[in-house]
């Protein structure tokens, strides 16, 4: 047939018939004939192709396949006879007979297909019925039409709607529509999609549940009911069939006018059509997409999918073990593919390309008995098995491996893992899929291998409950229930996963990439080989604590022949309670490291994102860096020596400069799809418009926290609030302003009752900007300062105290915009017995000096704190007050310091030098002193010493504290935020210098003002302020067009530029706008609105022309102005 219908004829026919082989079958019959396949004749081919591509197989084992046939699924008894007969063909059931001279062949293959056939029916119910039938001694054709007959009426019945049975079987998939206007039998109305489509009918045809009063038979009206012109009997519809009880050849009216055989055949084709069509419904029935469970339902495509990534290596020795050798070895190679992770899969199977990637060809696969079906038992064509060993790597990029026998097919074209192989990997459970057993891959350790928990704590739940999708019940979204819903968040729904912060369980670990630790390569390792003594009554605890850790997975033991690199010292200390603290000294490791930089925006500008009138959730992160898991590969940097033996951390140790930056680019990383929210380090705010949505907000967020690792600080929990405390801000519900416990250091500050006091007082106002407008306010106060002035306070002075108060309290409303990165840093602080005191400030003034105490004006205000000492700190020894003090600082302004490359911090206490800088913590004997240090060591800085007459502005703040006499914080808990305040911007400093000169040379000569101005604070009152040169910009037509050229960018010829825009030409590589304000390098470019009051300002101290200029080229610019300065000068003179 194939030669016809192809036109082949005789002398292409020996070629036409070679290549219709496959590559490798022409390959082997090129090497096997040696000759020309041309002029072969085709018998003589046909002999050939069939020696090297047909498996001669023993007759046995054609009649074992035989007996194992059965009928798949979906297919006719028909179709499964051909395949029986194909078979059968191949077993030689034939006899001769023995009788002397008959020799006669007998045939009896029919006798074994009918009893195969009858065995393997797929159908039970058939079967049943077949077995049970009174005749037994049907020929083979009648019991397949028996058969045939039974699959026709399950077909017939399954049309009507009474069988779901012959859902399977395999049939066209052409579709036959409805007439245009065709009418729905059943209720008269138009049709509902095809015809007997019962899912169409059930949502749209009125008739489906109404009973008909003729023949009693629901879904359809009484007026669409038939009569039965034979019998008379209404409907002839019964639980089966629409067919007349009278006679299988009778129909109802609708059929008449037709033959029973036409009628039967046209029936059973529509059948067919309608139970077999793949098309899409009509309009009117819509198609629902995939729809997933998350709190409520939500339509998304499926996941793909889940793909692991592995080395597979060939095992040619496991091949020979099995009596397969692999023949050439020097082939075999180890490949990275994907595999589909597939628990529900038995076996392992690569497709045979794979194979062949490994070097493995056909005939080196080992034969294997397993037959491999699908999910629908259709044969994946195993061809054959090959050992391999698959290695992965797991989230800490340790290897996992095990082996394998994979099954090789030539018909697949993905590769799947299979349920035992990833048990051996250690990616699901053992007794999967026993979900009691499964553990949370976020856990640092399992459950059954933790200390017993002897607190009260709750059990740590490995994933939270699913997010709620309704309030708790009895509450409301009120006001008056908002305490009840914070408390049900905290101590019902989420108290056992996001809220846990028991110490005792195992630890939580980010989903997250882990941490990599960039020392330099070229750094001298620093290797401590003697371990620190421990104290014998502390040994117990102390081991016991470092195998703990190493349960969590906060430490690992440094493995048998493993070198030393890095190696630090344990050091251990006593907490307050009396109980042994172990730390370890990293100092070494950080003077080498580098920072792995993520920017965190300033608070300011995070507070500044929330909207108004907004209800508000605060949440703040808890045990942050012991959740960061370190590279396998660099935790050897942060191994340390105890008299047990060496140690390191798995997670990010605290003391480690890299820590803070890998924990909040993770954290980042980990909510960056989470919605309405702003993140400050720890701290996260939320809005929402309503209390019932922040509810809902607050439990995906809780939820989204607890599956990735992150646990919360119940204590910091702010719920559905209007004024939060969010990033040592206050945010209400129309602004935003520094927090209370801030302002409280400037209002409550007492009335100075010494020359002490009031020198700290006025080193606080005298940069400000009431120096120019409050000159003869201050003159009594300034007299006060001089050391031949004997101290007396008298109302004017305290008039002046309380009126510059109320100013400063203003002004730092207003100032969060100051601290500059970039800048030199400088963090000085004090200490007294009564309280704490400190300053940051960042360096302004050009000059070479490192010193706070360098320039009048150099160095900028940018954060003030205070606190009361405790009773037992107010007891310390000044070296230990002092050193307290520093800590507390660094504390307070961790967001500012940490990471700081350029950050001097400045003491009046000179021993305290040599303790913070490069002193080992063993060379330390005080343990107050060192517990102290041990908190500085995650900070780079250079302390230095300032004398106390010129450390004031510390001084003041520690001998005048307003903050609650709290402790500091233990290690591991988050230092507070709420002092990161009191930031202005550059250049508004820059507009308020233009009021600070002054001719008042007895203030300026004074020695003790000197020193308090070069520690004041700055809060300034100006004339001409940053918004006014911004709205005067925005008014003025040239300055427009001024800020829309610099950004379309000037040409080359000036000639080209409007006329009032020529003179910038010149400058043009130094103009630039920042916030709508055009800038010439420094200097701030005044639009024409605001020039005299700039001109006035610059002659407010009668100064020459020269001294007018010099202050000009330092902050302000226009074109001509010199002119100007020149021309008001000389108006003054002739006045």
């Amino acid at each position: 047939m194939y030669k016809t219908g192809m036109a082949i004829t005789d002398n292409v026919l020996p070629t036409a018939l070679f290549y219709c082989c496959d590559t490798n079958l022409r390959t082997d019959i090129m090497r096997d004939l040696q000759g020309d396949v041309a002029s072969m004749l085709e018998t003589d081919l046909l002999k050939a192709i069939k020696r090297l591509a047909v498996k001669e197989e023993s007759t046995l084992v054609q009649r074992i396949k035989l007996n194992r046939m059965t009928q798949s699924p979906g297919s006719n008894i028909r179709t499964f006879l051909a395949s029986l007969r194909g078979q059968a063909s191949l077993c030689q059931y034939k006899a001769t007979c023995k009788e002397l001279g008959c020799n006669h062949i007998f045939d009896y293959s029919d006798e074994i297909i009918k009893d195969n056939l009858v065995r393997g029916i797929a159908d039970p119910e058939i079967m049943s019925d077949l077995l049970g039938d009174s005749k037994t001694d049907r020929t083979l054709e009648e019991t397949v039409s028996f058969i045939a007959q039974k699959e026709q009426g399950k077909v017939t019945r399954s049309a009507v709607g009474d069988s779901a049975s012959a859902m399977s079987a395999t049939c066209n998939t052409q579709k036959r529509p409805q007439a245009a206007g065709a009418k729905c039998w059943a209720c008269g109305g138009p049709a509902h999609g095809q015809r007997n489509d019962r899912k169409a009918r059930s949502r749209y045809c009125e008739a489906w549940t109404f009973t008909c009063s003729k023949c009693t038979v629901k879904g359809h009206y009484t007026k669409s009911c038939s009569k039965c012109t034979t019998c008379g009997v209404w409907g002839h519809r019964d639980a089966s069939s629409r067919i007349c009880t009278q006679g299988k050849g009778h129909r109802n009216p609708p059929n008449q006018g037709k033959s029973t055989k036409d009628q039967e055949q046209e029936q059973v084709g529509y059948i067919y059509e309608q139970l077999c069509t793949t098309s899409e419904q009509t309009n009117q029935v819509s198609r629902l997409e995939h729809h997933i469970f998350d709190g409520h339902w939500v339509a998304r495509p499926s996941k793909p999918h889940p793909m692991l990534l592995v080395n597979m290596t060939p095992l040619p020795e496991d091949h020979s073990s099995f009596g397969h050798p692999i023949q050439d070895t020097s082939q075999l190679k180890t490949i990275t593919m994907s595999m589909v992770a597939d628990t529900g899969c038995q076996s392992s199977i690569i497709p045979l390309q794979s194979a062949n990637s490994l070097g493995i060809t056909e005939k080196d696969l080992i034969p294997v008995k397993l037959v491999m079906r699908g999910a629908i038992k259709e044969d994946l064509g195993v061809i054959g098995a090959v050992a391999v060993s698959v290695t992965t790597k797991d989230t800490t990029s340790s290897a996992m491996s095990t082996r394998l026998l994979c099954y090789v097919s030539d018909t697949m074209e993905k590769a799947f893992i299979c349920r035992e192989a990833l048990i051996s990997l250690g990616i699901i459970h053992t007794n999967f899929p026993n979900v009691s057993t499964v553990t949370s891959p976020n856990i640092a350790a399992s459950m059954e291998n933790s200390e017993d928990v002897t607190c009260s704590c709750p059990r740590r739940r490995p994933s939270p409950p699913p997010v709620p999708t309704s309030l708790p019940p009895g509450l409301k979204a009120t006001e008056e229930h908002v305490e009840s819903l914070k408390e049900w968040l905290l101590l019902d729904y989420y108290g056992a996963t996001t809220f846990n912060v028991c110490e005792h369980q195992p630890l939580p670990l980010m989903n997250c990439e882990p941490l990599q630790l960039h020392v330099d390569p070229n750094a001298t390792p620093v290797a401590v080989h003697k371990p620190a003594l421990v104290p014998i009554h502390w040994q117990d605890k102390v081991y016991a604590d470092l195998e703990r850790d190493v349960r969590i997975g906060v430490l690992e033991q440094v493995s048998q022949n493993t070198p030393t690199t890095w190696c630090s010292r344990m050091v251990v200390t006593s907490k307050a309670d009396g109980t042994p603290r172990r730390t370890v000294d990293l100092q070494p490791q950080n003077r080498h490291s580098v920072r792995q930089t993520h920017h965190v925006p300033s608070p300011f500008h995070l507070a500044d994102r929330v909207p108004q009138g907004m209800k508000k959730t605060v949440t703040d992160a808890w045990n942050g860096y012991h959740s960061v898991p370190i590279r396998e590969e660099d935790r050897h940097f942060t191994t340390f020596i105890t008299p047990w033996g060496r140690y390191r951390y798995k997670v990010a140790p605290q003391g480690f400069m890299a820590s803070g930056d890998a924990y909040n680019q993770r954290f980042d990383a980990i909510i960056s799809n989470f919605n309405d929210k702003v993140k400050c380090v720890d701290d996260t705010c939320m809005w929402a418009n309503s209390i019932e949505a922040a509810f809902f907000q607050a439990c995906e967020w809780l939820d989204l926290c607890a599956r990735n690792g992150i646990t919360l600080n119940p204590k910091k929990f702010q719920f559905a609030q209007d004024t939060v405390n969010f990033a040592g801000l206050t945010i209400t519900p129309t602004n935003i302003r520094p927090s209370t416990k801030f302002l409280d250091a400037i209002s409550n500050f007492p009335t100075p009752t010494d020359i002490t006091g009031a020198r700290a007082w006025f080193g606080l106002i005298n940069q400000g900007a009431y120096a120019f407008a409050m000159a003869r306010q201050m003159k009594p106060f300034r007299a006060l300062l001089k050391p031949s002035t004997t101290f007396c306070w008298t109302n004017e002075l305290d008039e002046v105290f309380h009126k510059s108060k109320e100013i400063i309290i203003q002004e730092m409303k207003e100032g969060v915009r100051l601290f500059d990165p970039a800048r030199m840093t400088c963090l000085a602080t004090d200490w007294s017995v009564d309280g704490i005191g400190f300053f940051l400030m960042q360096k302004y003034c050009q000059c070479s000096s490192k010193t706070p105490t360098c320039c009048n004006d150099g160095w900028k205000l940018c954060l003030v704190g205070s606190r009361f000492t405790h009773p037992a700190e107010s007891r310390y020894a000044p070296i230990e007050g002092e050193a307290l003090a520093v800590v507390y600082a660094l504390h307070q302004t961790r967001y500012y310091v940490l990471g700081c490359k350029d950050l001097l911090v400045a003491t009046d206490h000179k021993p305290l030098l040599q303790i913070l800088n490069d002193q080992s913590l063993t060379d330390i004997d005080n343990r107050r002193l060192l517990n102290l240090k041990e908190k500085t060591l995650g900070y780079m800085f250079t302390i230095l010493h300032v004398p106390g007459r010129k450390n004031l502005r510390p001084d003041a703040a520690s001998r005048y504290p307003v903050g609650p006499a709290d402790r500091l914080n233990l290690p591991g808990e988050a230092p507070e935020l709420d002092s990161l305040v009191n930031m202005t911007a550059h250049y508004h400093d820059t507009l308020t210098s233009l009021y600070l000169h002054t001719e008042d040379n007895d203030t300026a000569n004074d020695a003790s003002t000197v020193a308090a101005a070069t520690c004041a604070l700055n809060a300034v009152i100006t004339v001409v302020t940053w918004s006014m040169v911004r709205e005067a910009s925005a008014s003025d037509p040239s300055f427009v067009n001024l800020i829309r050229q610099l950004e379309a960018g000037f040409p080359e010829d000036y000639k080209e530029l409007p006329t009032d825009l020529r003179p910038y030409h010149r400058f043009a590589s130094s103009l630039c706008t920042v916030d709508g304000v055009v800038l010439m390098g420094q200097r701030i470019v005044i639009p024409p609105a605001l020039r005299k009051p700039v001109l006035n300002a610059l002659h407010a101290a009668h100064q020459g022309v020269s001294a007018m200029r010099a202050r000009a080229m330092d902050s302000v610019y226009w074109p001509m102005i010199t002119v100007n300065i020149a021309r008001v000068r000389a108006l003054v003179t002739r006045i």
